[in-house]
């Protein structure tokens, strides 16, 4: 638990300043009599750390670190890399519409769209298409239930969509190549292989 909080604490890159001792119940790290009367009282309760959910799925290693990094807005889109001082501007390199947060990245941007409708989603289905990142990579990274494209459970195919569309994102921008006109099918591929082998692992473990 330790571990994730401080994989998920942003750190500046161009800080000059050393190490100090923080007060962690206070936002600005000082030490209070308020909040340590509610430490010894009991009346301050530590919240639950959101995304807990990503490490207890069953799915490869690197898309559980990946959908990690989105959740805490540590993957390099354009939106991101502006907010840290990297970059100039926030243009969408692939459709140069929109700015290029994450939700637009992997959902929103013209030539992702298509992916997600090949892949079984529907134009209608306004929850998809309307949630905010985390609640969109909650709610469809824990569905079980099949789109009609997909013979794995949809959670598996969600994830291992966001996962590969990030990476012929990647391929485009940085190496310029062209994206997948069949990347639907290799998703669905990927997720049925992996599905596959994890249900025929457990069958094994059962022996």
């Amino acid at each position: 638990h330790i571990k994730y909080i401080i994989q998920a604490t942003p750190c500046a890159l161009t800080s000059t300043g050393g190490d100090r001792l923080a007060w962690a119940a206070s936002a600005q790290g000082n030490f209070d009599l308020r909040t340590a009367y509610k430490i010894a009282t009991g009346e301050l309760h530590e919240e639950e750390f959101p995304g807990k959910w990503i490490w207890k799925k069953d799915i490869l290693p690197r898309i559980k670190t990946f959908v990690w990094q989105c959740y805490h807005n540590s993957i390099g889109v354009k939106e991101c890399l502006v907010r840290r001082g990297m970059l100039g501007d926030d243009l969408c390199p692939l459709c140069g519409r929109s700015s290029e947060t994450i939700i637009h990245a992997l959902r929103d941007c013209k030539s992702v769209k298509p992916v997600w409708i090949q892949l079984g989603v529907r134009w209608v289905d306004r929850r998809f298409w309307t949630e905010e990142l985390h609640e969109w990579l909650e709610l469809n990274g824990n569905k079980g239930s099949c789109r009609v494209s997909c013979l794995s459970p949809w959670r598996t195919t969600f994830l291992f969509a966001i996962w590969l569309i990030w990476k012929s994102r990647n391929q485009a921008v940085f190496n310029g190549k062209a994206q997948n006109p069949r990347i639907a099918t290799e998703i669905s591929n990927r997720a049925l292989e992996f599905t596959f082998c994890a249900s025929t692992c457990v069958k094994l473990s059962r022996i």
